[in-house]
């Protein structure tokens, strides 16, 4: 087996020998998912409608989770995401 820092010696000739550095081994293992950030910081022109769909939620769960009564928010407000 070969381990993360063992020199290894290539013999392309005769007493000629080359030190090939050995890298961290990739995973094979299927990439984690990203994790969820639950924060989303409101940008100039934004409406609740198009940050629910671009954070695959409803305006619904958007107003409930941040105690919204109405659909009024202002550039740089923070909301929670469901």
């Amino acid at each position: 087996m070969i381990t993360k820092g063992q020199p290894l010696h290539a013999f392309t000739q005769p007493l000629k020998s080359y030190v090939i550095p050995v890298q961290e081994p990739k995973s094979i293992l299927p990439p984690k998912e990203k994790p969820k950030n639950n924060r989303y910081v409101v940008k100039k022109g934004e409406t609740l409608s198009l940050i629910a769909r671009k954070n695959n939620t409803s305006v619904t769960k958007l107003k409930k989770v941040n105690g919204l009564k109405s659909d009024i928010i202002k550039q740089g407000q923070v909301l929670r995401l469901p």
